[in-house]
Formats: structure tokens, sequence, C-alpha cells
């Protein structure tokens, strides 16, 4: 017969092992949803005017929000060079292996030319998808450290896109930042993914991330998809870019920079009779006398998910 101790020893192990089956059990990181709360509602809005120059210097008074034909009250004001946490996502599929040294080289030159209080991260994809970054860390400033967790990956195999834009959007709701953004640069279309176009763009859409893409697709390549890149970054008030070689794509990201520096960040709470699931449209408008007129580019809505929980951080998603 067992003693106390022995019986003891089993029923610890038996939890330990239990505890370990559940764990196992639960969905993957880049399976799990993204949600808004509904208590505030942030929007990156960049503004620029007739020539295409970014606009500086705009009050909260310049702007109008409105949703559902009625106007949002602007509870928060962020203005220019607020700091981003930024996601880069690399495509290292097979045929990227003689563009991945420009590619590192603009992901160091985009790291120089954003906020030093930026905080950034790799996730590296071909037909398996791997966050990169030394020592483990879930973001850094260091824009060396960048370009080392870009090169740290092969280029071969196939193209997984959605399932790195899901894990990265996964990997976003780490900051506390207000200002989220993903930047994927690929030369092809998903081949390899779990997941569909469909589902990363409305994980996309229930975030609060802007998603910026640059294509370096070969005209004869029967995988591209530019038209969804184009509707990825427009749903989330983003930019698509089409450089015609590698060697512009470090010029492409310094302008994803400079463009993230320069953005406005409105916060509004919706209305409480609005509390219903789905999809809102938005519609950002802006006026300033003398300054002739402006042009806006924000997200075109934000999708409320009735059971919402609010993340620890207190930062809505």
């Amino acid at each position: 017969m067992r003693g106390p101790r022995t019986l003891g020893r089993l029923i610890a192990f038996a939890i330990s092992l239990a505890s370990a089956i559940l764990l196992n059990a639960q969905p993957r990181a880049n399976q799990s949803p993204i949600h808004i709360s509904s208590d505030l509602v942030y929007l990156p809005v960049t503004v620029t005017d007739q020539k295409g120059n970014i606009v500086a210097r705009l009050t909260e008074e310049d702007f109008r929000v409105v949703e559902g034909g009625q106007i949002d009250n602007v509870t928060f004001f962020g203005d220019q060079n607020l700091p981003v946490t930024v996601g880069l996502l690399v495509d290292h599929s097979g045929s990227m292996a003689s563009k991945l040294a420009e590619v590192a080289a603009a992901s160091e030159a985009f790291a120089d030319s954003s906020n030093p209080q930026d905080q950034l991260f790799v996730v590296n994809f071909n037909e398996v998808v791997s966050l990169k970054l030394p020592g483990g860390v879930s973001f850094t400033s260091d824009p060396g450290a960048l370009r080392a967790a870009v090169s740290a990956t092969r280029a071969e195999g196939e193209t997984a896109l959605y399932d790195a834009i899901i894990q990265a959007l996964n990997h976003l709701t780490l900051s506390q930042e207000k200002r989220t953004a993903l930047i994927v640069v690929t030369d092809g279309g998903d081949t390899a993914s779990h997941h569909s176009f469909q589902q990363a763009l409305e994980l996309a859409e229930q975030s609060a991330a802007q998603v910026y893409c640059v294509g370096i697709y070969d005209s004869n390549d029967p995988d591209a998809k530019p038209g969804l890149l184009r509707k990825l970054a427009k749903a989330t008030g983003g930019t698509a870019y089409f450089p015609e070689n590698t060697l512009q794509v470090a010029s492409e990201m310094k302008a994803i920079a400079a463009e993230l520096r320069e953005e406005y960040v409105l916060g509004f709470v919706p209305r409480k009779a609005k509390q219903k699931p789905g999809w809102r449209a938005l519609h950002v408008t802006v006026s300033s006398p003398g300054r002739g007129k402006l042009a806006v580019r924000t997200r075109s809505g934000y999708k409320y998910i009735a059971d919402a929980i609010p993340p620890d951080n207190g930062r809505p998603r």
C-alpha cells in the first residue's frame, strides 16, 4: 500500500500532466481573435494637400469623424510623430533569394528613418512563419537588429502570406502604443497558407493596425495578386506600393516611415445606441482655413464585436 507521501506525488504528477494537456489543446497564437473595444476607437489619419504633400500643424478642431451620418466627438487627439509599433513581414520564399540583401538593407533604412521610440519586430515567412529578433525579445528599436532578423532565415520554399499577416496581427496585441502598423514585403501571391485572404482581411479590420504593402512582382508571375494587397491596404488606411525593382524598396520604406511620423491620431467613443455587432463605416473630413482642399486617408471603418474584452494593458484593439 502506498503511503501519503507517495500518493501526494502521484496526485501532483496527475495535475501537472492534465495542465500540460490543456495548454497544448489551446488555440495556436495565429488563430486567436483580435477585438476592438467599443469604449474607444483610434483612427490613424494622413492628411495631404492638392500636391500630395503631407499637411502638418492641424488641430483637433479641424477634424470631423462621421459615423452613420452623425458626427462623433473626438475625445483623443494625438498630433504628429507619436510612437508606433510596426511589424515588418518579409517574404522568404525561394524566389526572394536574390532580393533579400536589398530588402534587409531597406529594413535598416526604415528603422533609421523612424521615431527612435518606435517598437519594431520582424516576421519572416515562406511556408513557415517565424518571429525573428535577436535574443528573443518582442520588439526592438535597433536598426542593425532589424536587418539581422531579416537575414536570419534562408529564402526557400513557398509563400504563406496570409498566415504571416494573422500571426503578426496577434503579435501587435503585445504593444501598448495607440498606433500599430504592418509592412508586408513580398514578390508573389500566397501558395501555402492554412488561412484564407478573407480571414486575414477580417482580422486586419478588427484590429487597429494599418497595413502597408510593398509588392516586388515579376510581371510574368501567375501567382501575383496585387489587387489583394491594394484591398488590404485600403481597408486599413495604409498604402500599397509596387516598385519596379528591389533597388527602389528602400525609398518606398523610407516613404512609409515618413508617413507614419506625420500621421494624426483621433480617438472617439461610439454612441451607446449603436452598440450592435458588425461593421461600422466611418468618414473623416478635415478643413483648415487658408490651406485649400485637403485629402484624408484613414480606415474605412471598424468591426465591433459584442463580446469584446479589453486587454490587460487597457488599450483598445
